[in-house]
């Protein structure tokens, strides 16, 4: 028999179903929304993903808190990394800001709904080369550059192709071939922010 006396505890998903499911998924769904990549960034073992990870399976509140606590102590680098994992290092002060409130507007309109339309991609140029060229990645006669890079996209799909007006069609399909085989063998290297961006030297000593 249940005694009716005995205060039972309230978890963070018992407090949801009383109806206060919106105010407390903002304040933790950025959190668990990150736990992923923070993981990647810190490793599995590492204290903050475990306490974050179990306080978010349990539910309990008190540990709740505590686990948003370590998570907004979190430098700024680490968060970077976890959220953007193709940009080991940020970009350049105000970019992502310049793009959103300069070109946005004007390409996308004003207050168009949906996610942010600044993000993060690969991008893979490719051509036929000249004869002796060096300088870039050559494949038999065709050149390759990669980058990641910001842009602006109005929907969340993960791959686009653009092809210049005017261009070779058999040149065009060869080089998607030379890409797809580049991705599928060197995927780890082309989206490692270290291959793109070297560390910052190291402090003169005193």
């Amino acid at each position: 028999m249940k005694n009716y006396n005995k205060k039972d505890e309230m978890t963070y998903w018992d407090v949801m179903s009383e109806g206060n499911c919106v105010e407390l998924m903002q304040e933790h769904l950025r959190m668990r929304l990150d736990l992923p990549g923070i993981c990647r960034v810190l490793g599995e073992d590492h204290p903050i993903v475990r306490l974050i990870a179990k306080a978010t399976e349990i539910g309990d509140i008190e540990e709740l808190t505590v686990a948003q606590a370590a998570y907004e102590a979190l430098p700024e680098e680490v968060l970077h990394r976890a959220r953007y994992p193709w940009m080991g290092l940020p970009p350049p002060h105000g970019t992502r800001e310049k793009l959103r409130q300069q070109l946005a507007p004007v390409l996308i309109g004003e207050g168009m709904p949906g996610p942010d339309p600044v993000g993060c991609y690969l991008q893979v140029d490719a051509r036929k080369g000249y004869e002796g060229e060096t300088g870039w990645e050559t494949d038999g006669g065709h050149v390759f550059r990669s980058a990641i890079v910001y842009d602006l996209r109005i929907s969340d799909w993960p791959v686009r192709v653009q092809i210049r007006e005017g261009s070779n069609k058999e040149i065009v399909l060869t080089l998607l071939d030379k890409i797809h085989a580049r991705l599928e063998k060197d995927w780890d290297r082309l989206t490692d922010p270290d291959f793109y961006f070297e560390p910052p030297p190291e402090p003169p000593p005193f």
